[in-house]
């Protein structure tokens, strides 16, 4: 087998980075005044198809540091209660996510394991 062969493709990578792209020039840009960040949770979920933890994880910490990037650029230092708790309800969707996430692919591992 090839080393062309042995590698995955990139595709599920690059759609969740233009995925999570598009939500941050939406959250950042636009005055809409609802979670968009819960948004990212998509991002999480289109890392899950390779099954790779560490695709779900950096899909995560990016969708998390963009969450804070886009509070900071759009309030500055001086944030409303409402950001605040729209972040926050963003940054809990992802959380959660991630961790069902990562717990559907343990259990995929187990059940390969066990076969």
């Amino acid at each position: 087998m090839t080393s062309a062969n042995k590698q995955r493709p990139n595709h599920p990578q690059l759609a969740a980075f233009a995925l999570a792209l598009g939500i941050f020039v939406i959250d950042t840009l636009t005055p809409f005044e609802f979670a968009v960040a819960v948004l990212y949770v998509f991002v999480v979920l289109v890392s899950t198809i390779g099954l790779n933890r560490r695709s779900v994880m950096v899909a995560a910490a990016g969708s998390t540091a963009l969450t804070i990037l886009s509070l900071v650029l759009v309030h500055g230092p001086m944030f409303p209660d409402a950001a605040i708790l729209r972040a926050a309800m963003g940054l809990a969707a992802i959380g959660i996510t991630t961790f069902l996430a990562l717990q559907n692919i343990s259990a995929n591992e187990r059940l390969s394991a066990s076969q």
